[in-house]
Formats: C-alpha cells, sequence, structure tokens
C-alpha cells in the first residue's frame, strides 16, 4: 500500500494563524483576567471531555480484547470490496484514535461520532483524504456517491470509498 504523501500548508494559512495568535495577544494585553477565565474554563474542559472519552474507548477496547483488523476485515464481502480500502480505513481510524493500546478493535458496525468520538470535521479534512490518497480514490465529486451524507459506521465509511471512482485522490 503506498505511504500518505505529506500535505504542504497553503500561505494563506499562515497568514490566518498570524492574524489569529495576534487577536490573542491583543485579547490578553486589553483584558487579561477576561482572557486567562476563558483560558481557563477551555482548558478545564477539554481535560474533562478528553478523560472521559479515553475512559469510554479504554472501556470498548477492554470489552474487545483479543479482536484484530481480521475480525474487521471479514465483516465485509471480500468479492465486493476492496481490502485495500479495509485496510487503509482500518490504519486511519488506528491512527486518528491513537488509543494507549499498540491496536484499537475498531469494529464495522462501530458509529464514527458516537462509539468512536470522531469529529466529522476531522474526517472530512484529515482522514477521509489521507484514505483515498492510500487507496488511489478520488474524492471528487463525492454528492454522486449513493453513501453521501449517509456514513455514520466505519462500515459505511469503508463502502463510501469502495464506490468512488478510482483515479486522483485530490
Amino acid at each position: 500500500m503506498p505511504k500518505v504523501l505529506p500535505r504542504k500548508a497553503k500561505w494563506w494559512g499562515w497568514i490566518l494563524a498570524v492574524i489569529f495568535i495576534a487577536g490573542l495577544v491583543w485579547l490578553l494585553w486589553s483584558n487579561p483576567i477576561l482572557f486567562g477565565s476563558i483560558a481557563v474554563a477551555i482548558t478545564l474542559w477539554t481535560l474533562v471531555a478528553n478523560a472521559r472519552m479515553k475512559r469510554r474507548l479504554e472501556v470498548l477496547a477492554r470489552d474487545r480484547e483479543g479482536e484484530s483488523i481480521c475480525e474487521f476485515a471479514r465483516s465485509f464481502d471480500h468479492h465486493a470490496v476492496d481490502p485495500w480500502i479495509i485496510r487503509a480505513v482500518y490504519e486511519e481510524l488506528q491512527n486518528y484514535l491513537k488509543s494507549d493500546q499498540a491496536v484499537f478493535p475498531i469494529r464495522s458496525t462501530d458509529r464514527l461520532v458516537e462509539d468512536l468520538s470522531v469529529d466529522l470535521e476531522d474526517l472530512n479534512l484529515d482522514v477521509a483524504p489521507t484514505i483515498a490518497q492510500r487507496v488511489g480514490r478520488s474524492v471528487i465529486d463525492t454528492k454522486a456517491n449513493p453513501l453521501f451524507g449517509k456514513v455514520h459506521t466505519v462500515g459505511d465509511l469503508v463502502i463510501f470509498f469502495n464506490h468512488q471512482p478510482r483515479g486522483n485522490a485530490t
């Protein structure tokens, strides 16, 4: 399976980052108490949310101990689904989840948002383009895909890419 080529940052992304940082510095300078309060609240909320998600994923992993990509692959019709897509989806979701275990046991029935806490924006902007590049599928004209807007589970994601045409992944 081909390796993922790193994407270069766009020049306008750097400009937006500088503007954002300048805005934060101005807010800190003009009202340090408000800025500090907001920063503490966001930090605490993030820590609590991450701890909850980590505990939930640990319970899932414990319940699925011993499962691997083999069980995941067996849940698809190997005559109808490209095995590279199965592998790429499994590995890229592994990379996204980055649990404490070496391999988090993903099932095709796992709901992306509810079970695995996958952010749909991350899925669309980071995970999906990487999967497409690895399997040589296009992400152009996804609206023509019968599963467009209907991807809720990991299995749906595999089938979605299986319906995408081969070609340039951009």
